[in-house]
C-alpha cells in the first residue's frame, strides 16, 4: 500500500495500482485470493494475493 496517509490508491500487485473509486466488484478467487474488477477494465485480471488479502480488507474498511 502506498504510505501517503489515507490514500485512495492501493498497490494490488506489481502490475496494478488501483483507485478506490475505480473498484466495481470484488470476487473470491481460488482458495485465498481476491479478483478485483475495475472501471475501465484492463486486459489482464487484477488479483490480490493471499498474503495481501487482510491488508487489502483493512484498506477498504478505513
Amino acid at each position: 500500500m502506498l504510505k501517503a496517509g489515507y490514500s485512495t490508491y492501493y498497490r494490488a500487485n506489481r502490475q496494478f495500482i488501483i483507485s478506490l473509486n475505480a473498484i466495481k466488484t470484488i470476487y473470491i478467487y481460488g482458495k485465498n485470493q481476491l479478483k478485483i474488477v475495475v472501471s475501465p477494465e484492463p486486459d489482464e485480471v487484477i488479483l490480490i494475493s493471499k498474503n495481501k488479502v487482510s491488508e487489502f480488507k483493512k484498506w477498504l474498511d478505513r
